[in-house]
């Protein structure tokens, strides 16, 4: 989930459904900085027609990697 504002504080969350093709053992990334991406295949915007702003994001062929440090 991404909880964001804009500049008139209207509250805004995103909710992302990652669809991975291969299983993600947990433990390989707990405690690690880890990038998620993917494709984004669809968008739904405010399915309960709520004064925030509610999205939810479908992403496929979803991976999870460590990030490096600059």
């Amino acid at each position: 989930m991404t909880i964001t504002a804009n500049n008139k504080k209207t509250s805004i969350l995103c909710f992302e459904y990652f669809k991975y093709g291969d299983a993600i053992n947990p433990s390989d990334i707990i405690g690690k900085d880890i990038r998620c991406g993917g494709t984004l295949a669809s968008v739904e915007v405010n399915p309960n027609n709520s004064k925030i702003w509610i999205s939810k994001l479908h992403i496929e062929n979803a991976f999870a990697r460590e990030m490096t440090p600059r």
